[in-house]
């Protein structure tokens, strides 16, 4: 009896852990970038940029994992880099990824209510986004 019971105690755990396995994969076929040339909000880059860019159909990939905290990056499936990232919840819906490299200060906001994702960065001169246009999300829980 008491092989039951330690059997189905560590198989309830191994499944609560492996519910608790996050990773994000991020398909983008399409992106417009907006900058603003101060340090601003995101909202007013989207609202009121100073630039815009063309819409650039590159396939890029980002793979982010939760679990070990990683973030891979793909320009048409091409491994380009592999980053450390910090990540905390907004709110119930929004994810804020900070995507860790040098002195820099850029990531990915996903919102997994609307399965929308916003790429960031700000620098002391200027906040840019990229909007994701055409893309999909995978994985997302």
């Amino acid at each position: 009896m008491n092989f039951m019971k330690t059997f189905f105690l560590t198989f309830g755990l191994l499944v609560s852990t492996l519910n608790f396995s996050q990773k994000i994969i991020i398909n983008v076929l399409e992106r417009q970038e907006m900058i603003c040339f101060r340090k601003t909000t995101l909202d007013s880059v989207l609202f009121y940029p100073d630039s815009v860019g063309y819409v650039d159909s590159t396939h890029t990939t980002f793979k982010i994992n939760l679990n070990k905290k990683t973030s891979k990056y793909f320009v048409d499936k091409k491994k380009i880099s592999v980053l450390p990232i910090k990540y905390e919840y907004l709110n119930n819906n929004i994810l804020k990824v900070n995507i860790i490299q040098e002195d820099l200060n850029y990531g990915l906001l996903i919102n997994k209510k609307e399965k929308s994702v916003l790429w960031f960065w700000f620098a002391d001169y200027k906040t840019t986004t990229k909007k994701f246009i055409k893309y999909n999300i995978k994985n997302m829980k």
